[in-house]
């Protein structure tokens, strides 16, 4: 028969590689935790009360109703011929015939939002987005 000699290490040091890997873990946590806490941006009163009109939209929605939601805002139509959703890139439900586009303010510029509605020819929506507005 033949012998192994096995070698060992003291009690101590597998205790501390044990629990090296879970305080390093421990550390990256906190401080990924306290990176991303600070990265929630702040939504102002106004901004908020306009996403919430945004969510309030739903597909086969008349126009009316729609202008009805974000009555105060200023918005204009344009006339387009559109397949696909603006931002996703996904089929639209139906061909939209015109968009209507809302400003979440009275001369909005880059860094402000604006909702845009896609409406088929029936003038029910068929679509939206919201976007910053940037130049």
């Amino acid at each position: 028969m033949r012998s192994v000699l096995l070698r060992s290490k003291p009690l101590y040091a597998i205790q501390t590689e044990a629990k090296m890997p879970i305080n390093w873990c421990l550390v990256v946590l906190a401080v990924a935790a306290l990176v991303f806490s600070g990265c929630k941006k702040q939504r102002s009163p106004e901004l908020q009360r306009f996403l919430d009109k945004y969510n309030q939209i739903e597909e086969e929605m008349t126009e009316e109703e729609v202008d009805e939601i974000l009555d105060g805002y200023p918005s204009y139509a344009s006339k387009l011929d559109r397949q696909y959703h603006g931002q996703t890139g996904k089929p639209l439900k139906r061909n939209s015939a015109f968009e209507k586009t809302y400003s979440n303010k009275p001369g909005a510029t880059e860094g402000d939002y604006c909702i845009i509605v896609y409406f088929d020819a029936d003038g029910r929506v068929v679509g939206k987005r919201i976007a910053e507005i940037v130049s």
